[in-house]
């Protein structure tokens, strides 16, 4: 769901999810959900955007 539209969009399996304009969005599953990360370093699920929109470098 992107969150300045409300817009919610459907994710199936082989689909690709990518976001650009640092849109704020929420992800959610109903059922198991199995994703594949390409950030470098991976995100941890602890990560949160600094003001600027960008992140703190993960902590040791």
């Amino acid at each position: 769901e992107t969150l300045a539209d409300g817009k919610i969009w459907p994710i199936k399996p082989g689909d690709i999810y990518i976001l650009n304009q640092h849109d704020e969005h929420l992800l959610r599953a109903s059922k198991t959900m199995h994703l594949a990360c390409v950030f470098t370093p991976p995100i941890t699920g602890k990560e949160v955007h600094r003001e600027d929109g960008s992140y703190a470098p993960a902590e040791e």
